[in-house]
């Protein structure tokens, strides 16, 4: 009597099935890969099983897929370097993500979030599980998001701004005026009108480099992945902050490796999240209870380790309480008074770096908060000081 065993081979048939109707209709892509560490230090992802959800969202059918090196053909630069990060946190920790932009077959730009599990190790690496959704137009309303935020800024720096402009246009027309005063073509006043010409130009060179910092700061990007460097970031995101930082009596400490490193992602974002910080720093002692916190330092940081670099802000404020501390990227959570903020700085500064496959977080320590901004280093791009 083989009754039963139909029944069994019968129940297992339909729920194959289903397993395959849901996997395959699912949203996203569902897709297992065997990663391989080869000689070149690189882990070689093999693709086991990709579902149809992969045609639908870029036009490629499953089977393309699973041909050798078609991932850095199909996707932005910089996207190969990012999930191999991811990879190798996956295969450490047991859980990792990370997004990227795929050129679809029908040349359109799609934005996906890629997740993935560790199911097994391997003697070479292990086998995970991903899936990838697309988040194109989450991205589009985040974009948009980030340029409100923006406004924001620019609205709390326009002050400074001013402040940076004022002094040195006040002192080209002083000194315009007194050329004038001097513009006889006596030998005796040459070496003074030169001098007068030096100190304009030098002004006017002032006025240019705050005004190169904010077109920076303000300019919408579009631009793909690209190696910066992080200490040049840090030097506008200071110059950008520098009149704030003078009137809160700020005291600076830079610790800085002796070669310089560069990293992967958008440098002009990567200053927003800088300043951003910074800002908070600065909000910090200024709404202690002791207003008279002195010294009132804030330290950055630059650190490498292994295919990693580290940077750091970090000040000494007081600190963020327990109860608060978890919640500080959430969107729109403040704890500054009406019209000093409005909640979506950490959350849009934390959205940015995991864009750049990168990773922030927030510890109190030593009376303050320190902030760690984790990157993904560039290989083989070591410039000497």
């Amino acid at each position: 009597d083989i009754t039963e065993r139909k029944e069994t081979e019968n129940a297992l048939g339909e729920a194959t099935r289903r397993i395959a109707s849901l996997t395959n209709n699912s949203p996203g892509v569902l897709y297992e890969l065997e990663l391989e560490e080869i000689e070149d230090g690189t882990l070689r992802a093999n693709v086991t099983y990709v579902s149809r959800g992969l045609e639908r969202m870029l036009g490629y059918p499953p089977e393309w897929l699973r041909i050798p090196g078609t991932f850095p053909t199909i996707t932005e630069p910089g996207s190969f370097e990012m999930r191999q990060a991811a990879f190798r946190r996956c295969l450490a920790e047991g859980q990792a993500g990370c997004k990227f932009v795929y050129f679809a077959a029908n040349g359109s730009r799609v934005s996906v979030r890629d997740k993935f599990t560790l199911l097994r190790r391997t003697p070479k690496g292990g086998v995970i599980v991903g899936y990838m959704t697309d988040v194109t137009e989450e991205e589009a309303l985040r974009r948009q998001l980030t340029e409100a935020a923006k406004l924001s800024f620019l609205g709390e720096m326009a002050a400074g701004i001013a402040h940076e402009l004022h002094q040195p246009l006040s002192a080209i027309s002083l000194q315009a005026d007194t050329l004038a005063l001097t513009h006889r073509a006596d030998s005796d006043q040459h070496p003074l009108v030169l001098r007068f010409t030096e100190k304009i130009t030098a002004l006017c060179g002032r006025a240019a480099t705050v005004i190169r910092r904010v077109q920076a700061f303000s300019r919408r990007n579009t631009d793909a992945a690209a190696p910066f460097d992080p200490a040049v970031a840090i030097s506008d995101a200071l110059g950008i902050m520098q009149s704030r930082l003078r009137e809160a009596d700020i005291v600076l400490a830079q610790h800085f490796p002796e070669i310089h490193v560069m990293v992967m992602g958008h440098e002009a974002p990567f200053v927003q999240v800088l300043t951003n910080l910074i800002g908070n720093a600065i909000d910090a002692y200024e709404l202690a209870a002791d207003r008279r916190h002195a010294p009132r330092p804030i330290e950055l940081g630059i650190t490498r380790n292994g295919g990693q670099v580290v940077v750091t802000v970090a000040d000494r404020a007081g600190g963020i309480p327990a109860h608060v501390l978890s919640r500080i990227f959430e969107p729109f959570f403040t704890t500054k008074p009406i019209g000093r903020g409005t909640g979506l700085g950490l959350s849009i500064s934390r959205r940015i770096i995991e864009d750049m496959g990168a990773t922030i977080d927030a510890v109190v320590e030593d009376g303050g908060t320190r902030f760690s901004i984790v990157l993904v280093a560039v290989q083989n791009e070591l410039v000497a000081c």
